[in-house]
């Protein structure tokens, strides 16, 4: 966020994509923390990654301090919904 003024066009709404959970065994992830842009950006700043989500997700919004219960929560919720990783 220290860097934010050096994306142009962002919405001001923070994301953060996690990989699913594949099995027990999966013990680590991908874990991205960012911000939203409207529209594709054509230059890129130093040391940042622009990320295009097309796949179906699940969301949840809350505190960045609550972020391990967030995405417990969501787990279980997308688990009880019938939604599974492919």
């Amino acid at each position: 966020m220290s860097r934010l003024n050096e994306i142009s066009n962002h919405t001001g709404t923070e994301i953060c994509l996690f990989e699913p959970k594949k099995d027990d065994k999966h013990l680590e992830g991908d874990y991205y923390v960012g911000i939203i842009v409207p529209d594709s950006l054509t230059e890129l700043p130093s040391g940042m990654e622009y990320i295009e989500v097309k796949d179906e997700f699940v969301v949840t919004r809350g505190s960045i301090m609550e972020i391990g219960e967030l995405h417990s929560k969501l787990g279980e919720w997308a688990k009880e919904q019938g939604y599974y990783t492919k």
